[in-house]
């Protein structure tokens, strides 16, 4: 019940905004009254924050690649995966976009999106990390600069598409994989990159 309730929660955030929720048509949703609701969080914020955080949750870069099934391969690959997986429309992600209006005027927004945007970065860091390790990027590139890029690529990707941005610019899947691993490429030691 708890994650119908959750769920429910989060679609109706990301009909309507935090100002526009309502936790009795959280409930409606769900087929319980509003007392359901209020008996496991107490304030309207309560319910959102809980609902956001577990939406957090479902699109964080490991359980992203956990349901791409792509959690073996090398660094590199897990993070060209993420980056192509961009092009797919991913209805959980929508909620990351009514958030960041949220969080302008509701400080337990804010603080649940800075909490999954941290998040976030640290594991694409461990990533980022992990390829400089392996010999896959040059260690002289900035760790947070490269998670910086990943995290500004996949919110504005997202934006874009749920925009309803025009086919006619939308790369096809191999194009933008293409893409994404010239730019990875870039990343490539000096002395990788000779040998190869």
């Amino acid at each position: 019940m708890t994650k119908l309730l959750l769920q429910a929660a989060a679609e109706e955030f990301v009909a309507r905004g935090y100002e526009g929720a309502r936790v009795s048509d959280i409930a409606r949703r769900v087929g319980v009254t509003s007392g359901a609701v209020y008996a496991r969080w107490p304030h309207k914020t309560d319910v959102i924050v809980a609902a956001l955080e577990h939406m957090f949750e479902q699109i964080l870069p490991d359980q992203e690649l956990e349901s791409l099934g792509g959690t073996e391969g090398s660094p590199d690959t897990m993070l060209a995966m993420l980056g192509t997986n961009l092009l797919h429309f991913d209805p959980n992600k929508e909620v990351v976009v009514q958030v960041f209006g949220g969080a302008r005027n509701n400080e337990a927004i804010r603080a649940s999106l800075l909490a999954y945007l941290n998040k976030e970065a640290e594991q694409l860091s461990q990533y980022v990390e992990q390829a400089k390790n392996d010999g896959l990027f040059d260690p002289d590139i900035s760790t947070a600069a490269v998670s910086l890029l990943c995290q500004s690529i996949g919110i504005g990707t997202h934006l874009l598409l749920s925009a309803g941005l025009d086919e006619r610019h939308v790369p096809t899947t191999d194009e933008w994989e293409s893409l994404l691993w010239t730019l990875m490429s870039a990343a490539i030691p000096a002395e990788s990159a000779e040998a190869t």
